[in-house]
């Protein structure tokens, strides 16, 4: 059926393409075999702003570049390890990029799956590269416990903030590009001045942050999962904690916020989608 689709990876090794309408399979799209019998892709799939192509890591250690139209490959990118990294492209839609756990962040030439750069990181690269608003700077945190910015340019390091344990997290911007959110598993959620990398505050929850930041549509409040088995509300001007739900085990999912900023929606280990009151 004609209408919109969207994209899912899977530990059956292949890219989905699924009609929303109905649920029924457009294509799938399999990727290679990974190291120790490994070719899952825990990466989720992102897609050039035309529509026209769909980017997805996988553990045979590739970036694959799916044609969206009939789930046709159109370049595959070799790193040297896992790509658990969800990509990310720039607004022009002519790099990608993408962390591996060859220990490094690629940004990668659309157009041919050639590599521009690669900026190494020190450690593993399971966090997703995200952009400032202008596009000029990557932030990306690694297994080593830093969160660097990049530019995005050269693959040049702007600046590098030392967490005090792995940083699996992916970063959030605020609305104006000048402070970055993340989570470490020093049992911390940081807010960083984008401008030299220096700490605004840092929360400190239960134990280890595996989430990935929301924020509020105002950007007043941001919220993330913990290990404790909670979803934390914490005010963006000062890291206070604004509020805690408390699930039945892990918080590893990502909270997503409603339009209106009313809601927030987070899955848990115990198996529960949880919408939350904001307010």
């Amino acid at each position: 059926p004609d209408g919109p689709v969207v994209y899912v990876g899977s530990y059956d090794k292949s890219l989905y393409a699924v009609n929303t309408a109905d649920g029924s399979k457009k294509w799938a799209f399999p990727t290679g075999p990974g190291r120790s019998g490994r070719a899952g892709v825990r990466s989720s799939p992102a897609v050039s702003p035309d529509g026209a192509v769909v980017y997805v890591g996988s553990d045979d250690e590739s970036l694959h570049a799916v044609n969206t139209a009939d789930g046709s490959k159109k370049w595959a990118f070799k790193t040297g390890g896992w790509v658990r990294s969800s990509p990310t492209v720039s607004p022009d839609g002519a790099v990608v990029y993408v962390g591996s756990d060859d220990e490094s962040l690629h940004a990668v030439n659309t157009a041919d799956g050639s590599k521009k750069w690669a900026f190494s990181a020190g450690g593993r690269v399971g966090s997703s590269p995200t952009l400032s608003p202008d596009g000029a700077v990557v932030y990306v945190g690694n297994f080593n416990g830093s969160l660097d910015a990049v530019n995005a340019t050269d693959g040049s390091k702007k600046w590098s903030f030392q967490t005090g344990s792995q940083v699996r997290s992916s970063p959030t911007l605020s609305p104006d590009g000048t402070v970055v959110y993340v989570g470490s598993y020093d049992k911390s959620l940081y807010a960083i001045n984008t401008a030299d990398g220096s700490k605004k505050w840092a929360f400190e929850a239960g134990t280890g942050v595996d989430s990935s930041p929301a924020l509020s549509p105002d950007g007043a409040v941001v919220y993330v999962g913990n290990l404790d088995y909670s979803l934390y509300a914490v005010n963006t001007a000062d890291g206070t904690k604004k509020w805690a739900f408390r699930t039945g085990w892990y918080v590893a999912s990502s909270p997503t916020v409603s339009p209106d900023g009313a809601v927030v929606y987070v899955g848990s280990y115990d198996q529960n989608l949880y919408a939350v009151n904001a307010y």
